[in-house]
């Protein structure tokens, strides 16, 4: 049986009751796969979900149906704004990522592949990125990132890197997700100094500064730091 809980994505799957607020509708979700509004509330189907991406037109929920036999099933759903229209789309992998690139919607799953939205259907598109990756940008460049294994793993794997400006990275990071800040991509290493913060040139991919900054937690913003 697959794990119900989205490594890395949602470290809250055991409270189940807690809800999240996307920010453009407004709507809340429940990790147990509701959607409310102040004047509605609809049950999406999912027994777990893990991931929320809005849009101008209403809000896609990642998640997993579970069987009679206990088997997870990866699903995506839509629901529109007002909550009365809903869309599912089964999925063979787990829905890592939703983004915009190039005015197009993708979906990105945890193995690396990408589907691009036609109409209400997902069709297979060749962008194929690294397994586990997280678009940081699809605006200028499109940036990825991929986060370092557990500690009984290899250290060395986590890293960032362009597809489009064709550079890599070596960036051990798990707890803090790298983000981009007035053009530089910001990555904080956990191994083997933990708390070092890299600011990287999204250009040629060449970190352009190192500090120490131990104090720096997970939820962070660290485009607070680059203005220090």
């Amino acid at each position: 049986m697959k794990n119900l809980c989205k490594s890395g994505v949602i470290l809250l799957c055991s409270w189940l009751n807690a809800c999240a607020v996307v920010e453009k509708s407004k709507l809340q979700w429940r990790y147990d796969g509701r959607v409310f509004s102040p004047l509605a509330e609809v049950n999406t189907g999912l027994d777990n979900a893990y991931y929320a991406f809005d849009t101008p037109e209403g809000l896609y929920l990642a998640g997993f149906k579970v069987d009679g036999k206990n088997i997870n099933h990866p699903y995506l759903v839509f629901i529109n704004k007002q909550l009365n229209r809903q869309i599912e789309w089964p999925q063979t992998q787990a829905v890592e990522q939703l983004f915009f690139y190039k005015k197009q919607l993708y979906l990105l799953d945890e193995t690396g592949h990408t589907q691009i939205k036609t109409d209400n259907h997902w069709r297979e598109h060749p962008l194929t990125l690294s397994a586990n990756s997280r678009v940081i940008t699809s605006e200028k460049a499109l940036i990825a990132c991929v986060p370092t294994p557990l500690a009984s793993a290899d250290y060395t794997r986590g890293h960032c890197y362009s597809i489009t400006k064709n550079w890599r990275v070596d960036i051990a990071w798990r707890s803090v997700t790298p983000t981009l800040c007035n053009n530089i991509l910001m990555a904080v290493s956990d191994y083997p100094s933990r708390g070092t913060l890299h600011q990287i040139d999204i250009d040629s991919g060449k970190i352009i500064k190192s500090s120490s900054e131990p104090q720096i937690t997970p939820g962070q913003s660290l485009c607070d730091l680059l203005m220090n």
